[in-house]
């Protein structure tokens, strides 16, 4: 399995962050939008995003947000 991270993607009050497991980048963007919109959020064809894969080989630490506009 492969890591992804989005942290530009629909939210309630400013872009979202998220992590994703999948096989590629078809199924984890497949599996973000479900999430997306069982929580009521646009998924990618309505507000595009990007999927940036992690490299799970190797011990590190990836901050998502810290906060910052």
């Amino acid at each position: 399995m492969k890591v992804y991270v989005c942290y530009d993607h629909d939210g309630f009050w400013m872009g979202g962050v998220s992590v994703v497991l999948a096989e590629n980048e078809d199924d984890a963007r497949q599996q973000l939008d479900a999430a997306l919109v069982a929580a009521c959020l646009a998924p990618h064809k309505d507000h595009p995003y990007d999927l940036h894969e992690l490299d799970s080989t190797q011990p590190q630490a990836c901050i998502l947000f810290n906060g910052d506009y």
